[in-house]
């Protein structure tokens, strides 16, 4: 599985829609890969 991610995040406590996705997978037991994208504009 791939997790498209913004730029930005990974603060604690998740606050960031990639980091709540990404929160979601973990506790679900997914296995999946991050890749970072560029924010639009």
């Amino acid at each position: 599985m791939l997790l498209y991610a913004c730029p930005g995040g990974t603060a604690a406590p998740a606050v960031h829609p990639c980091d709540r996705a990404a929160k979601a997978l973990d506790d679900a037991g997914h296995a999946y890969e991050r890749k970072q994208v560029k924010a639009a504009g």
